[in-house]
């Protein structure tokens, strides 16, 4: 449970450095606030072009000073078509750089 993760951590003199979450939405993330004593520091999710988070997820991570993390950043679906969409290979091919740089780029100019 956090409330473990937390006694593990203890303000950064425990076991553990830092503590995080994964998919968690703004929602999920003002209730943890709201009821414990350590913020997560990161909260993991998936982005890419096709999956972008709601903006309140955003604001709710920057008012908390928590990092956003992206992960499937190359796409998700099976099969993956993002890399091989028009749109990326275009691009990737217009600058001279692979689809993955493309879709990395994304995410990096999205802030993540």
């Amino acid at each position: 449970s956090w409330k473990t993760l937390e006694k593990l951590h203890d303000n950064g003199k425990g076991v553990l450095k830092a503590i995080g979450v994964s998919n968690y939405t703004a929602k999920h993330l003002t209730e943890l606030l709201e009821n414990s004593s350590v913020p997560p520091a990161v909260n993991q999710v998936e982005f890419h072009p096709q999956y972008r988070q709601p903006y309140e997820l955003y604001k709710v991570c920057a008012n908390s000073n928590i990092l956003l993390q992206a992960y499937s950043s190359l796409g998700s679906s099976t099969p993956n078509t993002l890399i091989n969409h028009n749109t990326v290979t275009s691009l990737a091919s217009k600058y001279k750089v692979s689809s993955a740089q493309i879709l990395l780029r994304f995410g990096l100019q999205c802030g993540y």
